[in-house]
């Protein structure tokens, strides 16, 4: 135990050096050392989250976030800061200092305001029960000293690296921890992983604390449930290649739709406020949805993906994009596979297409150049061409008319 209190204090020497020389927030009075070094290192955290590329430049859809806060928490939106992330994943985070981040995964994710509601109030029950500083003082009573200072040194490094977004400013944070601690191995990555994620306990407490909040605000507290609903189903479809696992302390996405749905049921009888806020988020999203989609498509499994895209037609998304987004999820998917799999993720694609083309508003016209060139590797060259000659009659001038037209002409019979 006096090597682990020894080591800490190492640690939080380290993170006092890499604190910014102003404090972004007050930090509170009485905190002992251990608290204060893991302040400091939120306070880096937090810098960084204010200098990252990630970080979403959209005014209006801001504002609604912050006047949905101070809706769900009162007075303790004054303590919060919330920063929007351009990632994929239906995620958000609470730091012990206040700062909180929600992902534009988790908005395009959301079917109403309320939904948005809850996850601020479970975040803000982890700021308020300071369940960070709770693991911090678990692991200082079971753990090492030396993995004390390693996991805490890690985490510095991989503060730095969550919100650098090229491949210099990741080897900036590796060489942070390099130099105070030697190599960070696999296991201190984990370590990292077990400090700063919440345990089982502490996930359920948070949400009940959420939905208390929901219900004291007029607010639909079936809503967390049905959010985890719709995340339970896109787990189920990704399978094994579902990335919500790797904090596996986390209850399932079943098992909090499951708690969440009793806990709705039995919550105080109250009246679901039917009108929008003045600054409803949802409507916000609209102009980024595309976009954001294609973040998701980039990582998930097609599988998934393809539930993603099923949700998100109450939102109002084409039928025709639908079906162009889906394909390109299959043919991301066929690059990554071989034989007989990659076989398969071109038949998905190819029906993808034809649902697509048979929509009302149809599709971009690159899906038509992509829809031919599918169809000549799977020997069907009689169907690519009409789909080639689609693709330059609606883009005439498009950057690689002159490739496709070569293309139609050496597979014309």
């Amino acid at each position: 135990m006096i090597a682990a209190k020894a080591a800490m204090r190492a640690a939080i020497a380290l993170m006092a050096a890499l604190a910014p020389i102003t404090a972004l927030t007050a930090k509170p009075v009485g905190l002992d050392k251990d608290e204060a070094g893991y302040w400091m290192l939120s306070e880096r955290a937090e810098r960084d989250l204010r200098t990252s590329a990630k970080l979403l430049d959209r005014p209006l859809l801001a504002d609604a976030i912050d006047e949905l806060t101070c809706r769900t928490v009162g007075r303790l939106c004054e303590r919060l800061r919330i920063y929007l992330i351009r990632r994929p994943g239906a995620n958000a985070t609470m730091l012990p200092n206040g700062a909180m981040t929600i992902q534009t995964g988790l908005l395009i994710r959301l079917a109403n305001d309320a939904e948005l509601a809850a996850v601020i109030g479970h975040e803000a029950a982890h700021f308020t029960r300071r369940h960070s500083l709770v693991r911090l003082r678990r692991w200082e009573r079971t753990s090492s000293g030396f993995a004390m200072a390693s996991v805490l040194v890690a985490a510095a490094g991989q503060v730095a690296a969550a919100s650098a977004n090229t491949y210099e400013g990741m080897a900036e944070a590796q060489n942070l921890s390099n130099t105070a601690m030697g190599m960070v191995n696999l296991a201190s990555a984990i370590a990292v992983f077990q400090l700063l994620a919440y345990d089982r306990g502490q996930e359920r407490e948070a949400d009940v604390d959420g939905l208390e909040m929901l219900t004291a605000n007029g607010m639909d507290p079936h809503a967390p449930a049905s959010l985890w609903a719709r995340i339970n189903e896109e787990h189920k479809a990704g399978g094994n290649m579902a990335g919500f696992s790797l904090l596996h302390t986390h209850p399932t996405p079943k098992a909090r739709m499951t708690y969440m749905s009793e806990l709705a049921a039995s919550a105080p009888k109250t009246e679901p406020t039917t009108a929008a806020a003045p600054k409803a988020v949802i409507r916000q999203i609209a102009q980024d949805r595309g976009s954001w989609l294609q973040d998701e498509l980039a990582i998930q499994p097609p599988e998934q993906f393809t539930v993603l895209l099923d949700h998100q037609m109450v939102h109002g998304l084409p039928p025709g994009w639908r079906g162009h987004l889906e394909a390109k999820s299959w043919l991301r998917e066929a690059k990554r596979v071989k034989g007989r799999e990659r076989k398969a993720a071109l038949r998905q694609a190819l029906s993808a297409f034809e649902t697509g083309d048979a929509a009302e508003d149809s599709m971009p016209a690159d899906a038509y150049r992509d829809w031919g060139k599918v169809e000549l590797e799977v020997g069907k060259a009689e169907r690519a061409i009409p789909h080639l000659r689609r693709y330059l009659a609606e883009a005439p001038d498009a950057w690689d008319a002159k490739f496709v037209k070569r293309l139609i002409k050496a597979n014309e019979s």
